[in-house]
């Protein structure tokens, strides 16, 4: 019937909690919030751990204004989190269970030494931005409906699939994906701006849907397929497997361009590859077609190279190797 501080070395809740719109702080070393999914919290207004301990998730919802959860936490069972506002400020441990955050605002982590571990699949909805600030996110599945803000240079696992729905801003830290499948944007204006290095693992493929990609540098390591048009704008720009272009533009505004990085990486069906005056480009893949290709820069060919388009327009070429032109 009001707002409440529970104190305690052990603070164990074995049922639901209903809030009446009050406060629920619990300040204790091992805190316990249900003991079976069927339990839920509802109606709090603040709810909060302090930073000492560990907090148990067991009950199946946990519903609030703000949830503010400042010390580690472990998921007993699949857990939805709905707020405006959810703060977690500590490592989390899936224990293979899945978690939901439905919030305007999700912070993940408070320092980059957080982190969050063997989760099933994490999701967040499509309202709002979530900041990761864990230096350490992993799971089966890692499904990013909202914006993202890195507030920390951060290396995201997903052994199944990893995917960003909207915007991603760097804040000039790094960001690594390893998953055999990655998605980045799920539309042609959703952009990934201020990374400082970006990152993919060299197994499975990357699907790349926003229209821009900005970082400092780009390591794609792994395949790449478009689906919109895009243009990626870095220092350095590295695409270590093939690319399917699937009718799509690539534009590529960088000092440094490689790619492939062997002689059967391939670059097929894309609509216009365009690369920027400045700097070079260096080709280690043996085909490339496209329905334009126009490299304004100078190419640089370590093997010999195929060039397949309608039109083909080239500024300078240099290396030992053979170009054909089949236009």
């Amino acid at each position: 019937g009001s707002d409440v501080v529970i104190t305690a070395t052990t603070a164990t809740f074995n049922g639901n909690i209903t809030g009446g719109g009050n406060d629920l702080t619990v300040n204790a070393t091992n805190t316990t919030f249900g003991n079976t999914p069927a339990d839920s919290i509802s109606d709090v207004d603040t709810l909060t751990t302090d930073a000492a301990g560990t907090t148990t998730i067991n009950s199946g919802s946990v519903g609030a204004t703000t949830v503010t959860l400042n010390d580690n936490v472990t998921l007993g069972s699949d857990v939805v989190i709905t707020a405006t506002t959810v703060n977690l400020n500590g490592n989390v441990n899936g224990a293979n269970n899945d978690m939901t955050i439905n919030a305007t605002t999700t912070n993940l982590g408070n320092d980059s030494g957080d982190s969050i571990t063997g989760i099933g699949t994490l999701t967040t909805d499509a309202t709002g931005t979530t900041t990761i600030t864990a230096g350490t996110v992993s799971g089966d599945v890692l499904l990013f409906e909202d914006n993202v803000t890195l507030g920390a240079t951060t290396e995201l696992t997903g052994t199944t699939s990893v995917r960003f729905n909207g915007n991603i801003v760097g804040a000039t830290h790094n960001l690594t994906v390893n998953s055999p499948d990655t998605t980045f944007g799920n539309a042609f204006s959703d952009t990934i701006s201020g990374v400082g290095i970006l990152t993919t693992d060299a197994a499975g493929a990357t699907t790349i849907n926003s229209g821009t990609v900005g970082a400092t540098t780009v390591t794609l390591n792994d395949n790449v397929t478009l689906g919109s048009n895009v243009a990626v704008t870095a220092t350095t720009a590295t695409f270590n497997g093939n690319i399917t272009g699937g009718g799509s533009d690539l534009t590529v505004n960088a000092t440094n361009t490689t790619f492939g990085d062997a002689a059967g990486d391939s670059i097929i069906g894309v609509g216009t590859l365009t690369t920027n005056a400045a700097g070079t480009t260096t080709i280690n893949t043996a085909t490339v077609s496209a329905n334009n290709i126009d490299f304004n820069d100078t190419v640089i060919l370590t093997i010999d190279v195929t060039l397949t388009a309608t039109d083909l327009a080239l500024s300078d070429v240099s290396g030992p190797w053979g170009l054909t032109a089949a236009v």
